[in-house]
């Protein structure tokens, strides 16, 4: 089992690392009962000092990006709460700070809630996108706004996940302000002390068994395997995290399982699936069911990045030639992903570049499905050469591509992406990665770079060859600096295209954004063929 870490960790160990929660993982649960029992166990845990108390496991997936994501895909109640509670704690500093009329205690506690903050929420100050937790994408903009950056409304959301987000940051408020309340403690220094235990009771005696592995199955396994206390382990349901994990269309692949568990009508689902394996394959023991399924459900790598792409050009016309190659049955799912390149090129020299009109494509599309069909053309080859008849010759491609420019960032970053992987074919910049965001050499406040003019800075600040990749941080930091200051940050990137700015240009002026998109073009003549 590829277990790259195991081990006990305090949570100050644990927490000081940013963490992703998966979209496919449920939302957050926890309610009043387990929101009470966290407190109580941290009350325990305070007043007896040399306690430890056991938080229980965090099963991580380290993907070994380009960003070194972690996903959590065990203990994700746990590790939200944490940060919620952290949060709280460093409200409850910042409280004292203000009502405090001690000058030494108010240094002390924004001193603590300074830490706690770039030890364990993020750098807020700094970035707000800086964070120590991703929430899934439907829940992330309100623990941004609403825990991190500010505090939930007395009002109850909507939203289940939300709204017990906002019950428990309301329920460590109160508990908090109890403590500050408390008329055992006579002075602020006596306040300040009985905060900075809740702090150490938390973050150095409340454990977790932190397990990490490289590859998501087995990550998966580990989960299922701690989480069966003595149960026989369910295999549908470690197959349906597997699956959802994979999913293009999540939501879809939701549907269909839910679909499937109602049809089964309380069957058990785990024989079912045994039973519909074995009808088809050599026959596997339940034990050996999840790892021969899901080395059978290898992606589909070549097929979803040209599909993925495709989307990404908004193009829709080349269905028919994907249904006709599948009703075939003559063609392999490589043969649909050779015929989706060529598509794919044909769509963006045409469509992206020199924006032909889609009629002619629907028509010229439509035609060579019908001729898949009806078997007059019965290979990749003869497919590819048909469509290529009208594929934009180089000569007009080029004279576009160079002048190209454009607002639109998802088809930025495809074809920046697209060139950097010609450049550096073993990096791989995944196209969702949020991350990995569209840098301005020339940046869009052009205050500072007095050689240019106005009118050449509107002209010329979206064309391609005056963009290129960043990490969000690295992005954030060059912002609208001079090209001197921008290339140390290129030199020590990770992207080969950002990297070859800095090589290749001393300076950066109008002449310098026209010689690199026409270089950018020479690879593009190469990759869209």
């Amino acid at each position: 089992m590829a277990i790259q870490n195991f081990s006990m960790q305090e949570m100050k160990t644990f927490l000081s690392n940013p963490y992703y929660i998966p979209d496919y993982q449920r939302e957050y649960a926890w309610e009043e009962n387990e929101i009470g029992d966290f407190w109580d166990d941290l009350e325990l845990t305070r007043k007896e000092p040399g306690s430890e108390h056991f938080f229980g496991q965090i099963v991580v997936h380290n993907a070994e990006d380009e960003e070194g994501r972690k996903y959590i895909i065990d203990g994700q109640q746990r590790t939200l709460t944490s940060m919620i509670f952290v949060r709280t704690l460093q409200a409850a500093f910042e409280k004292l700070a203000g009502t405090s009329t001690d000058s030494a205690i108010r240094k002390k506690c924004m001193k603590r809630s300074t830490l706690l903050s770039c030890s364990y929420l993020g750098d807020l100050d700094d970035d707000i996108e800086n964070v120590h937790l991703f929430l899934n994408r439907a829940d992330h903009a309100y623990f941004l706004q609403h825990i991190l950056l500010g505090e939930p409304s007395q009002e109850k959301e909507r939203k289940t996940s939300q709204e017990n987000m906002r019950y428990a940051y309301r329920s460590f408020t109160q508990n908090f302000e109890a403590v500050l309340a408390d008329s055992a403690l006579k002075t602020d220094e006596d306040r300040f002390k009985r905060l900075l235990d809740y702090q150490d009771a938390f973050l150095q005696r409340f454990r977790v068994m932190y397990m990490e592995a490289t590859k998501l199955e087995e990550a998966f396994v580990i989960f299922e395997t701690l989480n069966a206390r003595g149960k026989e382990l369910e295999t549908a349901d470690l197959l349906k995290n597997f699956i959802f994990s994979k999913a293009v269309d999540l939501a879809a692949a939701q549907k269909h399982w839910n679909r499937m568990l109602t049809e089964l009508d309380n069957m058990d689902s785990t024989r079912y699936i045994r039973y519909f394996w074995n009808a088809c394959n050599p026959a596997r023991r339940e034990k050996e069911l999840y790892r021969t399924i899901s080395k059978s459900l290898t992606p589909r790598t070549a097929l979803v990045t040209h599909l993925t792409a495709l989307k990404t050009l908004k193009a829709r016309t080349f269905y028919p030639v994907v249904l006709a190659m599948e009703l075939a049955g003559r063609f392999t799912e490589d043969d649909i992903a050779a015929v989706l390149n060529v598509i794919e090129s044909y769509t963006f020299r045409n469509a992206t570049i020199c924006g032909l009109t889609a009629n002619k494509t629907e028509k010229m599309l439509s035609r060579v499905a019908l001729q898949i069909y009806n078997a007059e053309f019965t290979n990749v080859a003869d497919i590819a050469a048909e469509i290529r008849k009208t594929m934009v010759k180089d000569d007009a491609f080029a004279d576009a591509f160079e002048r190209w420019s454009s607002k639109t960032k998802d088809i930025i970053r495809y074809i920046l992406r697209k060139i950097n992987a010609y450049l550096d074919p073993d990096l791989e910049i995944n196209l969702d990665n949020s991350e990995v965001q569209i840098e301005h050499i020339m940046p869009e406040n052009g205050d500072l770079w007095k050689h240019i003019s106005p009118e050449e800075h509107d002209e010329y600040l979206w064309r391609l060859g005056n963009l290129t990749l960043m990490s969000g941080r690295k992005n954030r930091k060059a912002s609208n600096m001079v090209f001197e200051s921008k290339t140390p940050m290129y030199l020590d990137s990770k992207i080969q295209l950002t990297i070859n700015v800095a090589k290749n240009y001393t300076d950066w002026d109008i002449q310098s954004i026209e010689a690199r998109q026409k270089a950018m073009c020479e690879c593009a003549l190469k990759i869209w063929r």
